[in-house]
């Protein structure tokens, strides 16, 4: 199936009916062993850039797959600065299959997936998860029609049958006429609006959330005077948090608590969605078909699928060459 669309393959494939090679390489063990290794490399990109990030925060989410067996997404968020301009990425790391869904069981599941990816629990800034699970029943079916409604016959049908519905439910119908709109202004004006006391307070606070076992991340009062600084400095054109990341990358140190500060802030997360979306793959992988796969195959696909920048962003020269290398194999390469 695949020879029709990789003319690769289909050289492959004709080779070995003309007896031109009689090494195939389409066992399930070999298929493991690349799947294994592919995934293996790309873990090693993503865990390279967390550790070079340093700071990082972790999403989570459960859902049951095919099998009935609880599967946890793991997605880590920080900053890639790897490149000329920092990026915020989010990057899905792996399934864990869960027995335990208490916060008790879901932090030494996660306490332990971080000890073996080599990641330090410490330098975790942001924690992200989804409670939807736990709405149940007919409120839940009622609410999900309401937002179909509201999709498909827009805003004034959908209020209203909405007003009807909490009615029957018995909760009361309060809901806000107009969503009042207001202008962001960009971190320049922000900061330059702001009072001293305030800064300096907030700073302060800052810093005291930011205290674990007697050490900060940063010195209140070192920010306090290096965003005081920034007040004149800053150029107008640093309008988004990432600009100003990526101007204070450029000063080279002169503003560390502040570039601190900004990098901790881009790496809270602020919805789940990425988790959301790791569990399309995961129907899609683990089908009927294939409910008794291995955790490790699974984990293998899902990385190649979901991260597959990264995945084509490989060397596949050097993959080759692990490949050959591992076992003595009966065609050199």
């Amino acid at each position: 199936m695949t020879a029709v669309f990789d003319p690769v393959m289909k050289e492959h494939l004709r080779r070995i009916k003309d007896h031109v090679t009689y090494t195939t390489y389409l066992g399930c063990k070999i298929q493991n062993e690349l799947i294994q290794m592919l995934a293996s490399e790309v873990r090693k990109t993503i865990l390279a850039k967390v550790r070079r990030a340093k700071y990082f925060s972790i999403i989570l989410d459960c859902t049951p797959d095919v099998s009935h067996k609880e599967q946890m997404s793991i997605v880590i968020r920080c900053l890639d600065d790897s490149e000329s301009s920092t990026k915020v990425e989010e990057y899905w790391v792996q399934y864990l299959e869960v027995d335990d869904t208490s916060g008790l069981g879901i932090f030494m599941h996660i306490k332990n997936a971080l000890v073996n990816l080599d990641l330090d629990i410490n330098d975790i800034r942001g924690q992200g998860y989804d409670n939807g699970s736990n709405m149940k029943g007919r409120h839940k079916e009622g609410i999900i029609l309401f937002l179909e409604e509201f999709r498909e016959d827009g805003y004034d049908k959908a209020m209203v049958e909405a007003k009807e519905m909490t009615c029957e439910m018995g909760i009361e119908a309060v809901f806000q006429e107009k969503r009042v709109v207001r202008r962001k202004k960009n971190n320049l004006v922000k900061l330059q609006l702001t009072d001293d006391e305030v800064l300096l307070r907030s700073c302060k606070n800052l810093e005291s959330s930011l205290t674990h076992r007697g050490c900060s991340d940063i010195s209140g009062d070192d920010l306090f005077s290096e965003l005081t600084f920034l007040k004149c400095s800053l150029p107008r054109e640093a309008k988004t948090t990432i600009d100003v990341v990526n101007y204070l990358k450029k000063m080279d140190g002169c503003f560390s608590n502040a570039q601190i500060a900004y990098k901790i802030l881009l790496t809270i997360p602020v919805t789940v969605a990425s988790a959301e979306r790791s569990f399309s793959k995961l129907k899609l992988i683990k089908t009927f078909l294939r409910s008794t796969m291995s955790e490790e195959r699974l984990n293998g696909l899902a990385m190649l699928s979901i991260e597959k920048e990264v995945t084509e962003q490989l060397d596949y020269t050097d993959l080759i060459s692990i490949f050959s290398s591992k076992i003595v194999r009966r065609v050199a390469f």
